[in-house]
This record gives C-alpha cells, sequence and structure tokens, in this order.
C-alpha cells in the first residue's frame, strides 16, 4: 500500500508535465500500435519486466503487445498510464549536471546558518550533546536502531531502488534513520545521547570519506555494524555505532577500545520515496495507547488462526477509546478468532475534555 502512496503524486505530475500527449491520449481512450508502444517504452526507458510488474500481467502478454498493438482502448489508457508514469530520462550529460547543482545546493543549505532559536522549547535536554550548525559529519546511533532492517525491502523495488537499505539523515539535533518495504514503514527521529567528540579516535573515521548529510546503507551491513556494539561496553559512548556519510560510502565503526568493527559500504543507489508525503497530516480522531508487547503477543496468536491465503489478514475493531479494541480473524479451516486488549490508562488532562459536557449539564 505505501508504495502505491509513494508513486501517486508522482503519477500524476509526471505524466501531466512531462508527457501531456500520453495523458490526453489515455483521457480519450484510443488504440494504441505496437510500434507506438514500443516507441513510448523506449521514450521512457521502461523495460518489458518493469511494465509486466506495474501492470500485474505475464512478460509474454507485454512481448505479444509489442508486436499486435492493443485495439481495446480502455486497456490502451491503462497501459499508456502506466509507461508514462515515468518522466523521461534526461540526456546523460544534462543528468550529470543536474546532479552536481543538486549536490551543491544540498551542501549549500547543510551549511547554511540557522537563527538561534528561542522560548521555552530550545532550553538544552540532559545529553551532553548539543544542536549543531552546520549539520553534524559524524553521528553517533543508539544500538537499538539496528532493529529498523526489519521493515527494509527484501528485494529491489523497480521504481524505488534505495530500499533495500536504512536511509539515514543528520540532523540539527541528531539523525533520522527509517526504512521501508512497500507496506511498512519505520522512521526513527533522536538526539545523539553523547557529544561525538567523546567517541575514541579508530584510524578508520579519520580517514573515512565525510562531507555528506543523506545516504542508504545496505541493510545487511547495518545489521553488521550494530553487531559489533559491546554488550557491556567500558564506557557509555561505546554503545553506539559511529558513522560519517560520504559522497560515495558510509563508515560504521563500532569498538570495545581493543577491537574495532568497521563497515564501508557504498551507498545504495536508486530513488528513495518521499515517506513525509505518506504521514497522516492534522490531528486523528482520537488515539489509544497499548502495550506493544501485550499487543504482539496477542497478534502472534492471531496469526495462528489466520488464512495465509488473505495475508494472515486480522481485523481490528475500535470502539472508545477507554473500552478494550478486539482483533478478529478466521483460518482456512473455519476456526474464528476473537481477542481483546485493554489500553493503557488515560492521563486524567486527556479525559478533562470529554467530562466537561456532563459537569456543566450538573
Amino acid at each position: 500500500m505505501f508504495a502505491y502512496l509513494f508513486a501517486l503524486a508522482e503519477v500524476v505530475q509526471n505524466a501531466i508535465a512531462s508527457n501531456p500527449g500520453a495523458v490526453a491520449a489515455a483521457a480519450t481512450a484510443v488504440a494504441i500500435t505496437g510500434s507506438a508502444l514500443v516507441a513510448l517504452m523506449r521514450k521512457h526507458r521502461v523495460k518489458n519486466k518493469e511494465l509486466a510488474d506495474e501492470l500485474g500481467v505475464t512478460g509474454k502478454e507485454v512481448t505479444q503487445a509489442r508486436r499486435s498493438g492493443i485495439d481495446d482502448p480502455d486497456k490502451a489508457a491503462r497501459w499508456q498510464n502506466a509507461i508514462t508514469s515515468r518522466p523521461i530520462p534526461e540526456p546523460r550529460s544534462r543528468r550529470r549536471r543536474h546532479k552536481n547543482c543538486q549536490a551543491q545546493t544540498e551542501q549549500q543549505v547543510a551549511t547554511k546558518p540557522e537563527a538561534p532559536a528561542t522560548g521555552p522549547d530550545s532550553q538544552p535536554d540532559s545529553n551532553t550533546y548539543q544542536p549543531q550548525t552546520p549539520l553534524p559529519q559524524k553521528l553517533l546511533l543508539p544500538a537499538n536502531l539496528a532493529v529498523l532492517v526489519k521493515a527494509a525491502a527484501r528485494e529491489q523495488h523497480c521504481r524505488f531502488g534505495a530500499t533495500t537499505g536504512i536511509r539515514l539523515t543528520a540532523t540539527r539535533d541528531g539523525y533520522q534513520a527509517e526504512a521501508t518495504n512497500g507496506r511498512i514503514l519505520a522512521r526513527v527521529n533522536g538526539a545523539m545521547p553523547f557529544d561525538p567528540q567523546d567517541y575514541p579516535d579508530v584510524p578508520a573515521l579519520q580517514s573515512a570519506p565525510q562531507g555528506e548529510t543523506v545516504g542508504t546503507i545496505p541493510a545487511e551491513v547495518w545489521s553488521k555494524a550494530f553487531k559489533g556494539v559491546p554488550r557491556r561496553p567500558v564506557k557509555p559512548v561505546l554503545g553506539t555505532v559511529a558513522a560519517v556519510l560520504g559522497k560515495d560510502q558510509a563508515t560504521l565503526v563500532s569498538t570495545d577500545l581493543e577491537n574495532a568493527n568497521v563497515q564501508s559500504p557504498r551507498l545504495v543507489e536508486g530513488r528513495w520515496p518521499n515517506t513525509d508525503q505518506v504521514f497522516p497530516k492534522g490531528k486523528p480522531r482520537f488515539t489509544i495507547n497499548v502495550d506493544a508487547k501485550l499487543l504482539i503477543d496477542l497478534l502472534q496468536v492471531a496469526m495462528a488462526f489466520s488464512s495465509q491465503d488473505h495475508n494472515n489478514k486480522v481485523t481490528m475493531e475500535f470502539h472508545d477509546r477507554n473500552q478494550p479494541f478486539a482483533i478478529r480473524t478466521k483460518s482456512d479451516e473455519g476456526q474464528e478468532f476473537s481477542g481483546l486488549i485493554v489500553p493503557l490508562a488515560i492521563p486524567e488532562e486527556a479525559q478533562q475534555p470529554r467530562e466537561q459536557p456532563q459537569a456543566q449539564a450538573a
């Protein structure tokens, strides 16, 4: 579902801006010849397999359409829309200039001084690390970020190839790390727990390529880097992974002061989806707090009675924020499962708006 949401805005914008003729053809619902289909695919550099995956058809059907064309107007419109949803690639020289200009712009934004924040929200927290301007070059990552690999894609996506890695971004306060496989999305924003200057001087960090603030690290390398974190570090700062980002390479280091675990992978190539567009905007209708471990336990029980033919589907029923919510599912053998989980207690101040009408009535 996330993959379709990621591509929705791009399908509309790119199809109209980059190829208005194709959109017009789709709107008028006309057939397309085989030679026209081949020319359109070449223009947008869409391969047979990519088009087959996009439309949910076989490669043989794509090959047949390239030879004989498509007589059904509705089907032709759908195929043209799938092809033109990808923008026309720029010539190599233009792509190189665009990439260089984009890198210069990102560097200028990263080094642009920001106005100092004022007010109660600008008070420093208990961490020794203070927000930096420009953005920090060395990041200290807590060990619990290792779990993000579970949300990364196992196979490369035809449109968003970078989702097989973990996206790491330096922020003014610390870091942002996120992973997605197109169906689930996990994002963690946090402040660095220690000052990067307190991390030991590991030669691999001193000589590593630096200068970038955003990069996508392969999931398997991310996992290896965090496995090297000492379980009982002699210093608290050693319980983190130090990371620096270069133009084409990342360097992740963990050490116990005797041995150093150094990972220096090439950054994952490909596009990363605009995940900001996926997160809901505005105030939620209501919220429910639950114990994460209890919710996992109940879902694992429910999964044993779910249907594998329906992607282990479970239904969650919410009736009131103060009442237990239900989880229901049905197995392939007809077994019906029903479960309840009690939400955590809601603070009194959060309940006051619901109690005001009763107080006024009294």
